[in-house]
Order: structure tokens, then C-alpha cells, then sequence
């Protein structure tokens, strides 16, 4: 199974939209596949969450296979603290997940990115 997840930039309007779709497709189609987005506010805000170095630790997981941060940080020959707030805030926007033995691995086989220049 290829397990995907969509990078967004939109506003609660969107969000809204996105909702009333599924929720039509829903009471229309009796399966279902599920839609996984991570929704940024702004441009500002994804590029604060998801600078070229969290880019690249993910890149680097994902070709190399779960680690520990101690390893990532000597793959990627950064400092291991850094290494840890990128990761632990990777975590959290659920683009990496903590395996069972303390390893980190990437969640997603795709992590896709849209972005619209206007409204």
C-alpha cells in the first residue's frame, strides 16, 4: 500500500470546502479512500515548519531506512541537537513517525506539495 500525504497552503475556507466535498463523496460512494493533508496558513508558516534542511532529514530517512537521531545527525554531518528539534518537530506534523525500538522512520512512501498563487 502506498501511503500518501498532501502538503497544502489554505485557509479555514478551504478546509471547509475540502470537509462538504468528502463528506458528499461519502454519502455518495459506499468506499471510501481517505484523504491524509497537512494544511499550512500561509507560505510563511510551511517554510518555517518545513525548511531545506527538514527536506533533506526527511530525503535522508527515507533513502537510508529508520535510525536514530545520533546516526541521522552523523549521516547528515549536523549537530545533534538540531537534528533532534527537526525531527521531534517532524514528528509532530506527523511526516516521521517513532518506531517501536527508538528509531525514526519516515511515515509516507509520497509527500506531495501544492500551492496556489492566487485565490
Amino acid at each position: 500500500m502506498n501511503r500518501k500525504i498532501e502538503i497544502t497552503i489554505d485557509g479555514l475556507t478551504g478546509a471547509l470546502d475540502r470537509f462538504e466535498q468528502a463528506w458528499r463523496r461519502g454519502v455518495a460512494v459506499k468506499t471510501r479512500n481517505a484523504e491524509i493533508r497537512l494544511t499550512f496558513a500561509s507560505l510563511p508558516v510551511l517554510l518555517k515548519n518545513l525548511t531545506p534542511a527538514r527536506w533533506t532529514l526527511l530525503a535522508a530517512v527515507k533513502n537510508s531506512g529508520p535510525m536514530s537521531i545520533n546516526e541521522l545527525a552523523r549521516l547528515l554531518r549536523r549537530n545533534y541537537k538540531n537534528v533532534h528539534t527537526d525531527v521531534t518537530r517532524l514528528i509532530e506534523l506527523g511526516l516521521i513517525e517513532r518506531l517501536a525500538d527508538r528509531r525514526i522512520g519516515v511515515a509516507w512512501d509520497t509527500i506531495t506539495a501544492e500551492m496556489k498563487l492566487a485565490a
